[in-house]
C-alpha cells in the first residue's frame, strides 16, 4: 500500500512522466495566454491553502485538547504569514509579467 496522497484536481503529465507543473519553461517564450494561465494556476493553489486555513480558523474553538489547540494556533500563524508573503509574490509576478508584455510590444515581437 502506498503512502502517496494524490493532489486535488487534474494533474497533467509531461513526456518524461513528471507532473507538468514542475517542467521548466522559459518564461520569455510563453504566450500571453500561457502567462495568464500560469498566474491563474498559482492563484488557485494559493486559494486552496487559504480555504483550509480559513475553515480551520473558524473551527479551532471546537478543539478540546489544549496541546492540540496550541499546535493548531501556531500553525495558523505560520500559514497566515506565508499567505501574506505569497500574495506579495503573486502581485510582484503580475507586475513583472505586465512589464514583459510591454517590452514584447516595444520590441515588435509577435504573439507566441
Amino acid at each position: 500500500m502506498s503512502n502517496v496522497v494524490s493532489l486535488a484536481g487534474e494533474q497533467l503529465v509531461n513526456a518524461n512522466g513528471a507532473p507538468d507543473f514542475i517542467t521548466r519553461v522559459d518564461i520569455s517564450q510563453m504566450s500571453d495566454e500561457q502567462l495568464d494561465e500560469m498566474i491563474a494556476g498559482i492563484r488557485n493553489r494559493r486559494m486552496r491553502a487559504f480555504l483550509i486555513y480559513q475553515t480551520t480558523e473558524e473551527q479551532k474553538k471546537e478543539i478540546a485538547d489544549a496541546k492540540t489547540a496550541a499546535a493548531v494556533e501556531k500553525q495558523l500563524g505560520m500559514i497566515a504569514k506565508q499567505l501574506d508573503a505569497t500574495n506579495k509574490s503573486i502581485d510582484k509576478l503580475e507586475t513583472m509579467t505586465h512589464k514583459l508584455r510591454g517590452l514584447r510590444l516595444q520590441a515588435s515581437m509577435s504573439a507566441l
